[in-house]
């Protein structure tokens, strides 16, 4: 008996080292092997498509699934990360060193907007007035934030782009091999199989109602906002396209927040044009998201408050780094599921007794 409960017990503390040095070893790419989690699950869908069509050619079908992958997603987000850090750089040397050009453009602005206020202000000529230095440390110490954070977040894609081959891999296996590990985990966890599966079940539907729910209708936002912005005249609009994604995941108000600067900044510099056809552009992109693209997308799953995904994203970012967008909102979710099948637990046990 005392011989059963030693070998018990080393058991599970080689269990237990075994456990901390595989971490140990895994670490550094846990969030690689996450995303690639992440996109086996969103894109297992096309991959059975393709299985179906190509019979037993499984392995082809993952290739194939890969390669669409990279043409749709990693080929346009190496372009923009290339052009979005060149237009931090032209952004930092233009704010942040004062040239004539950045002096020149605040002097204009600030002029515009004197000008504006004197005229359509009920108080007449009693009007404050916008001082140019004052106006030029206001936007270098916006800058300077959106350079300290949000540059810093697209910084950290380097090290994506380092690890783009073992992401690439490891969504390939677990395409193909979904069903083993799936197996796997079913066989080696405590709970029974009935219980894996909807753990496993809830797992992929909060994955699927985040990112196509929340992360990819902001994406979209972002993108319009971004091509709204080129297409009428506004300045570096990779970057507010960027920050317009983040800003979309706020309840109610959401790329407004980025779009409504955007239009003041044209209606003070006198480009009516401009603003006015950047006005029907939000709203024309708001009713498409709204009214089209999320009743298509946003499927049912394990919903988050809006709210939620919001500071979710963002502790995800702080916490995790770039990939924490994603990561975080996931999270959440699930655990939001697990109360789910918690409560559903109790349930059960109720009616059992």
């Amino acid at each position: 008996m005392k011989e059963k409960k030693l070998e018990i017990y080393l058991f599970f503390i080689l269990l237990a080292i075994a456990l901390y040095l595989t971490f140990a070893i895994l670490s550094p790419y846990l969030q690689v092997l996450s995303l690639a989690l992440v996109l086996a699950v969103v894109f297992e869908p096309v991959y059975k498509r393709l299985s179906n069509l190509m019979g037993k050619w499984n392995s082809v079908a993952a290739m194939f699934t890969v390669l669409l992958v990279i043409i749709i997603i990693l080929v346009p987000l190496i372009f923009y990360g290339i052009a979005l850090s060149g237009e931090i750089r032209s952004l930092y040397g233009a704010f942040f060193l004062a040239s004539s050009n950045s002096t020149d453009w605040i002097s204009t602005l600030t002029i515009n907007a004197n000008n504006f206020v004197q005229l359509h202000s009920p108080f007449g000529g009693q009007t404050p007035t916008f001082d140019v230095a004052q106006t030029q440390d206001y936007i270098f110490s916006i800058f300077a934030w959106v350079r300290g954070h949000f540059g810093d977040i697209f910084s950290g894609f380097t090290k994506f782009f380092l690890d783009l081959f073992l992401l690439l891999v490891s969504f390939y296996f677990l395409l193909r091999d979904g069903k083993v590990l799936r197996k796997f985990v079913t066989t080696i966890s405590p709970f029974n199989d009935e219980r894996d599966e909807e753990i496993l079940e809830r797992l992929k539907k909060a994955i699927m109602s985040v990112v196509k729910g929340s992360l990819l209708i902001s994406l979209v936002q972002g993108i319009l906002t971004g091509l709204g912005f080129f297409i009428f005249g506004i300045p570096s609009a990779l970057l507010w396209g960027g920050i317009a994604t983040i800003a979309s995941l706020v309840p109610s108000i959401g790329t407004s927040l980025v779009i409504v600067p955007g239009i003041v900044y044209l209606f003070i510099t006198g480009q009516t044009a401009s603003w006015i056809g950047l006005l029907v552009w939000s709203i024309m992109s708001v009713t498409f998201i709204d009214n089209i693209l999320a009743s298509y997308l946003v499927g049912k799953g394990a919903r988050v408050h809006p709210l939620l995904v919001l500071l979710s994203a963002l502790g995800g970012i702080g916490f995790f780094g770039p990939l924490g967008f994603i990561f975080g909102p996931v999270i959440v979710s699930f655990l939001f599921a697990l109360f789910d099948i918690y409560k559903t637990i109790l349930i059960k046990e109720a009616v059992s007794k």
